[in-house]
This record gives structure tokens, sequence and C-alpha cells, in this order.
């Protein structure tokens, strides 16, 4: 989930709140739940709200797969049997894959680190759902979007303990994140 969009919230957000000490890392989302349940984190940004009546989610925005491809004038069916990198972004992003494109596809690089399927198109050119969010970014690399393909759209979420004792805190610091798109 972790992105330029969320980075430069953060950033805005320690700028304006100077007594905040911060402590960023990415968990599992099973981990975050567990971790606000039992108050040894105070806040989690998931895609997935959970479920549980102690903790409190707020939508705060959204994220968008694109279909990007050295190729400008890749088809889908092009940029996908091409040199192939399949960003992982879980499971809802599995099942929209899934659904589109079957299982018959064999990427080249399989990863979770948008950084890592940037450079490796940037080097190798190929084709790979990104963030949308760094478009300007990612056309600079020589990527654009392939035409007629299928968005990934995932809603986010800030979760926190309704029950903390820095509730205030952790409401206004969760408010900051709002209106992202990554």
């Amino acid at each position: 989930i972790w992105s330029a969009p969320l980075q430069r919230k953060l950033y805005t957000l320690l700028r304006s709140r100077s007594e905040l000490s911060m402590r960023v890392e990415s968990h599992q989302p099973v981990d975050i739940v567990r971790r606000l349940q039992d108050r040894t984190l105070d806040l989690g940004i998931l895609y997935e709200p959970p479920s549980l009546p102690e903790l409190r989610c707020i939508p705060i925005g959204e994220l968008s797969l694109r279909l990007f491809s050295s190729n400008k004038s890749d088809s889908v069916a092009d940029a996908l049997a091409g040199n192939y990198v399949y960003l992982d972004g879980g499971g809802g992003f599995e099942r929209f894959h899934h659904q589109r494109f079957g299982e018959n596809i064999v990427p080249a690089l399989h990863t979770n680190i948008n950084e890592l399927a940037t450079d490796y198109l940037a080097q190798r050119g190929g084709a790979c759902f990104l963030p949308f969010s760094l478009r300007t970014r990612l056309r600079a690399a020589g990527l654009t979007p392939v035409r007629g393909a299928p968005a990934f759209r995932r809603q986010l979420n800030v979760a926190y303990n309704a029950g903390s004792v820095r509730k205030e805190l952790v409401e206004t610091v969760a408010n900051c994140f709002s209106n992202v798109n990554v």
C-alpha cells in the first residue's frame, strides 16, 4: 500500500505536528489487525476494513492499478504476453487478474515491490499493473497506460482501536491521511 501519495501525507503531518514521533512499518493485514486489537499499534492502513467491534475504520482514498507498458502500441493481449511483470497487490488483485486474464499468464517477474517492478520495466521493457498515481514518474521511465486495459480499484482504510488512550490524537492523525489516491 505504501507509496508516494501516502509519504507526502506523512511528511505534511510531521511538518504540522512536530511533537509527534512516528514509526512506519509494513506488515501483513492479519498482523496489523492483531496489533490494533492488543493496542501495540495505534493506527493501520488497510484495504479491507476489519469487522471487529473495537476497531474503527475510516475510508481515506483509493488504490488504482493500471496496466502500463514500455511499448506504446501494445494491446492488452500483447502486454500480457510479452515481458510481463506481476506486481502482487493482494488477494483482491489476484481475483481481479484471474477473472479477467485466467491462469495461463506466466510473468517474467513476480514481485510485491513497486520500485523493483518499475525499475525492471525501465531496464528491460515489458508491462505491469502499477499504481496510476505514479503515472508522471512512469511516463518519465518510458511507460504508458495500455489502451483498453481494465483498471483495478480498491478502497484504502485507516483503522484504529476505539478504546485507545490516545483516541483523540489517533483520530487526528487518521484524518490527515484522508483523500489519498495511490
